[in-house]
């Protein structure tokens, strides 16, 4: 069939597309008219108007998209400090967990029940004749253990005798005869004074001890210990 006769076969199709043709061309010109006199008649107060609140929106735009930039710029940042921060706080952790694992074994050193002297009770003794407001000796039969070997001489010595009714009385020892004692074991002497407020009778003699330089590593910590207590009998004044 050929076109002739394809249109001949559909008239009203025909007319219809074109007439939207034409009503297309129309509106294309209709278009072109309208514009053309708004950029002619551009300084008129009303296009003027209708041009300044187009151009308004095309500003609104911009500053629009200029956030959405600055956000998505200050998203991005605070990201990346998140993504350092964690960094961080797991580098301050590790540290941190390494600092007190140290700080441990340090405190475990210094209250732990290591011994620095072994005191041997069999051998030590106060010898006899010690009164109320006397002086006293006590005979330690002792030697450094082998943790107790780097320690200093002791000092700030405390002696302490313990009533029969349980009652401590304390007193400050003289410094300048505490001797450094070796891994042979020996005896020393430690002079008091009996309280003259104490009673007489069954009674216990103990002193306190400071050492120095038991801790390589941490040379300004001192460590503080007490020897076994010795018993005796306390005798009344005399007179």
């Amino acid at each position: 069939m050929t076109n002739a006769e394809h249109a001949g076969a559909n008239p009203p199709l025909r007319k219809t597309l074109l007439e939207w043709a034409e009503l297309a061309r129309k509106w294309w010109w209709s278009a072109a008219l309208v514009v053309g006199f708004l950029l002619f008649q551009s300084d008129h107060p009303a296009v003027k108007g209708a041009l300044h609140d187009l151009s308004g929106v095309g500003v609104l735009e911009d500053q629009v998209s200029d956030r959405f930039d600055t956000f998505d710029r200050k998203i991005d940042a605070l990201l990346d400090l998140g993504a350092r921060s964690r960094s961080d706080n797991a580098r301050n952790f590790t540290e941190l967990g390494q600092k007190v694992q140290s700080n441990t074994r340090r405190i475990d050193d210094i209250r732990s029940d290591r011994r620095i002297v072994d005191w041997d009770l069999n051998g030590s003794y106060v010898k006899a004749g010690c009164r109320i407001g006397g002086p006293c000796v006590a005979v330690y039969r002792l030697n450094r253990t082998p943790f107790g070997e780097t320690c200093g001489r002791p000092f700030d010595l405390v002696g302490t005798v313990v009533n029969t009714n349980g009652q401590p009385h304390h007193q400050r020892l003289d410094d300048g005869k505490a001797i450094r004692a070796t891994g042979v074991k020996g005896n020393v002497e430690v002079a008091f004074i009996a309280p003259s407020l104490a009673k007489p009778g069954p009674a216990r003699f103990y002193v306190g001890l400071t050492y120095p330089g038991c801790l390589p590593d941490q040379p300004n910590i001192n460590l503080t210990r007490s020897s076994d207590e010795i018993k005796f009998t306390l005798l009344p004044e005399d007179g």
